[in-house]
């Protein structure tokens, strides 16, 4: 059951740009009906308190995120009530910081932002009213695992309303609210909205962005930040060698934050190059220009990104594709639209397969690099116990020699669907005019652009 947590009129809590506010900005978010919500990390602390009063002066509810150590500016607000701070957001760097941060007992709805699973012994005594999901897809401090994944653990061990940062896109809003969420964050998905206060060159280099762009560093030392990079951008290389050289040095991960604080930017300013600036962008930086294609200003993408996520879930409603004998589960053959994947030296046995089969999904049996010799015979025989199944193929030559081989033995065995991992469109056409339901896995955006132009139909969404 979804759980409210915030008093604006949206579900939708929106951050300031790294090291940026914007009075304007926060104005617009407010009056779109979300929660502006003030991130301090890397502001003085003069600023942040001159910033806060702006804001409890503002006459609307906004939020404020502040790290767990930051006691100069908890113990101010302890001694100080401000009647619209609607929600302070706590972050840490390492949950062991957790241990000694308590702030029950006053007015203020408060909410924590977590990284990891399985730390409701750290999280309980805190006390929140609710809990951010910060994925692997979040710019900044982020997860191990994707939003997804701490989100559905969360909803399943924890009472408290869920808020999820990192992997909010267009149209996944929709499936995060389904699952049951209580609202979403936003950041960079709105970096190309008019009242958003980036410098025009980084508003230039966000429109351009690839799912490639965004690179994460810190990993191995327990604590990861996903940043902006692209191949040239060498303060990002730099940060890189310097995970290299802490690696198993006493507070190895706070020499790295350290030194990501020294080099942070200010995205309003406007920089000698962006592509050498460095700042924290999300994987979800690249949907920025999908946010403006109807609008530009924040004021009419806010609600229409939520009225989206409403007309997407009524669709649900109205035509739910998980239900036995949909319209995927007939075009594959089977009692339920689900899909084994192929699993290398793990789905190349015909009676796993029928037990997949039996259960009511589509299996695949995965060829890999397989000599034709093993893998003719697993063909005949799941063609013998099963109508339904799929092949599922490496078509990059480089990775599998034995390819031209493989396509042969598709076509001998009559199977009725494939897949290609690391195919090309050429590759599914020829198949399909042969009768063979075939998928391509895409996992980038040009690539599914290019199988859509090549005529292509079936796709694998790969992230």
């Amino acid at each position: 059951m979804i759980k409210k947590i915030l008093d604006s009129r949206l579900p939708v809590l929106v951050y300031n740009p790294t090291r940026t506010f914007d009075r304007a900005y926060f104005d617009a978010i407010a009056a779109a009906g979300a929660l502006p919500v003030f991130d301090t990390e890397f502001f003085p602390l003069e600023e942040r308190r001159s910033i806060l009063g702006e804001l409890a002066g503002a006459g609307y509810l906004f939020g404020l995120r502040i790290h767990v150590g930051d006691t100069e500016l908890i113990n101010t607000l302890r001694e100080r009530h401000l009647p619209t701070l609607n929600l302070i957001v706590f972050s840490y760097r390492e949950s062991r910081e957790l241990e000694a941060f308590r702030f029950a007992g006053t007015e203020y709805r408060h909410v924590l932002e977590v990284t990891d699973m399985e730390i409701n012994h750290l999280i309980d005594p805190v006390e929140p009213q609710g809990l951010i999901v910060r994925g692997f897809e979040a710019p900044g401090r982020n997860a191990k695992t994707t939003s997804f994944i701490l989100m559905q653990w969360y909803l399943g061990n924890t009472e408290r309303a869920v808020i999820v940062h990192g992997g909010v896109g267009w149209h996944t809003a929709a499936g995060l609210f389904a699952a049951g969420v209580s609202a979403v964050a936003l950041d960079d998905q709105l970096w190309l909205t008019d009242e958003c206060p980036l410098a025009p060159q980084y508003k230039e280099t966000v429109s351009t962005l690839s799912e490639n762009d965004s690179v994460e560093i810190g990993e191995t030392l327990g604590a990861g930040y996903r940043f902006f990079a692209k191949l040239g951008t060498r303060i990002v290389k730099t940060l890189s060698q310097k995970e290299s050289t802490l690696f198993g040095s006493p507070d190895a991960a706070a020499l790295l934050y350290n030194e990501i604080a020294s080099h942070m930017v200010p995205l309003s300013l406007a920089p000698e190059s962006a592509v050498q600036s460095l700042f924290f962008c999300g994987q979800d930086g690249v949907f920025a220009r999908h946010f403006v294609k109807k609008s530009t200003s924040v004021r009419d993408v806010l609600p229409e990104f939520y009225k989206n996520a409403g007309a997407m879930l009524s669709l649900v409603d109205r035509h739910d594709p998980l239900h036995r004998d949909s319209p995927l589960a007939r075009e594959h053959g089977t009692a339920l639209p689900i899909v084994q994947g192929p699993m290398a030296n793990v789905s190349d046995s015909p009676a796993f397969a029928a037990q997949v089969h039996q259960a009511g999904a589509l299996p695949f049996i995965a060829m890999g690099s397989l000599p034709a010799a093993l893998i003719d015979p697993v063909l005949g025989r799941t063609k013998e116990l099963i109508p339904a199944f799929g092949a599922g193929l490496i078509g990059i030559e480089t990775f599998n020699k034995t390819i031209k081989n493989h396509l042969d033995l598709v076509k001998k065995h009559g199977v009725p669907l494939a897949l290609f991992a690391g195919g090309i469109p050429s590759q599914v056409n020829e198949l399909e005019a042969l009768g063979i339901k075939t998928y391509l896995h895409t996992p980038a955006e040009k690539m599914l652009k290019n199988a859509i132009e090549q005529g292509n139909r079936r796709f694998i969404l790969e992230g």
